[in-house]
């Protein structure tokens, strides 16, 4: 999505400063102007373009953002305080920075904010539907002239139309994506771009001079990563804005396509993205919606990763606790719940041990079997991860010896 003429001038253009920090304020000259924006983002999509949209229907399509009080969830599940932290922030003005969001992102509430700090956006998901139907919104709104709240569901419908010519059966969605479009715009309240007048004309003159771009990519793929960072290097660009939702609360998808580096090299679901070229004064944002309570977390640059490594290991843990409480779970399952409770607790190695126990203290004789002819498997992995020393290793695998052996292990 690049920048359309439309809504300009001085009037919208003072509207959208508003949401912007001074400190964050361009200047009326020199900002971002040594470089091509068109040019950068072109040379990204080439690297990654997005798919067209085929017969094949992702399981699940999060056509926004959802990180946002509703039902059970709780009051620190909001994506609006994220924003309002955005704008908030102090950032020195410079050029070269830029933003990158997941999915959606509360996109069509953030980028007044996000034009005050990067005048590049990078869209970053792995569903090819998402990407095409984001795009297709932006592309209608760029094209609205004034404020009419009605026109947000008449784009909606525009934006599915357009999926139905290019393949998607958008008529049996319909009902689902008016339901999220619609829960999405009052959790967002005052931010949403249709909420007033005034939030609309900043949402057009921002969306005017930002560059946001696409690009179908995983954050567990090292190849993806690499090739995002290669060209942002490339480039001298700073990352201002990271929101990576709650994509590392999926961190077995990280396991599927890293099965032998994942668990071997003490390697977590951020391995590939620890790389990215972070600004000192990054504002880092997150989320929480199936290994703790709900939630949504910003924080700095040096807490990010460890802030992550804990929802890794609150998942893990959890899936232990769940595999346990089953009643005939498979050997496999069994298998790499040990594999992974042997890589993800860093520090407090009785709380692997206690964990492991409670998964192999009812495990049947046919189980069992099973598991024995797993031993050298689990051994050799064992052996070359590097967060267990020789001692810690021996004991952990005492715990699955005996288990094979039907013995009760000591606690």
């Amino acid at each position: 999505m690049n920048p359309s003429s439309g809504m300009s001038g001085t009037t919208t253009e003072s509207v959208a400063r508003e949401y912007c920090n001074s400190a964050s304020e361009p200047e009326s000259s020199g900002y971002f102007s040594h470089f091509n924006v068109r040019k950068v983002a072109e040379k990204i999509a080439k690297r990654f373009p997005v798919s067209e949209i085929t017969g094949h229907i992702p399981k699940s399509t999060f056509w926004f953002t959802n990180e946002y009080p509703e039902g059970m969830r709780g009051c620190e599940l909001s994506l609006a305080k994220t924003i309002t932290k955005l704008r908030e922030s102090s950032f020195p003005v410079k050029e070269r920075r830029v933003s990158i969001i997941t999915g959606e992102s509360g996109l069509l509430s953030s980028i007044p904010e996000l034009s005050c700090i990067s005048e590049l956006i990078i869209q970053v998901d792995s569903n090819p539907l998402l990407l095409n139907f984001t795009a297709e919104l932006l592309k209608q709104l760029s094209n609205v002239t004034s404020f009419n709240p009605k026109k947000y569901h008449q784009i909606i419908l525009s934006s599915l139309e357009c999926l139905k010519r290019k393949g998607f059966p958008s008529d049996a969605y319909v009902s689902e994506v008016m339901d999220y479009a619609k829960a999405y715009k009052k959790a967002m309240r005052d931010l949403h771009c249709f909420s007033s007048q005034r939030r609309f004309e900043a949402f057009k003159s921002a969306l005017n001079k930002c560059y946001i771009q696409a690009i179908e990519a995983n954050y567990f793929s090292k190849k993806d990563m690499v090739s995002l960072f290669e060209i942002l290097a490339e480039e001298g660009f700073e990352v201002s804005y990271f929101n990576i939702s709650n994509v590392c609360e999926y961190l077995f998808d990280f396991y599927d396509m890293n099965p032998y580096d994942g668990l071997v090299k003490d390697m977590e679901s951020t391995a590939h993205i620890r790389a990215m070229p972070l600004a000192e004064d990054a504002v880092c944002a997150y989320s929480s919606l199936l290994s703790t309570h709900d939630h949504t977390g910003t924080c700095t640059k040096d807490l990010f990763f460890d802030r992550l490594h804990q929802i890794n290991k609150s998942m893990v843990l959890r899936m232990i606790e769940k595999l346990s409480a089953t009643d005939k779970p498979d050997i496999d399952s069994i298998t790499s719940a040990c594999v992974a409770l042997a890589k993800i607790d860093r520090t407090d190695v009785k709380s692997s041990m206690s964990f492991l126990r409670l998964l192999l203290a009812h495990i049947t004789d046919e189980e069992s079997t099973a598991l024995l002819s797993k031993v050298a498997e689990i051994e050799h992995i064992l052996s070359k991860n590097k967060m267990y020393d020789s001692e810690s290793g021996n004991k952990f695998m005492d715990v699955i010896k005996m288990a094979t052996k039907k013995e009760q292990p000591y606690i």
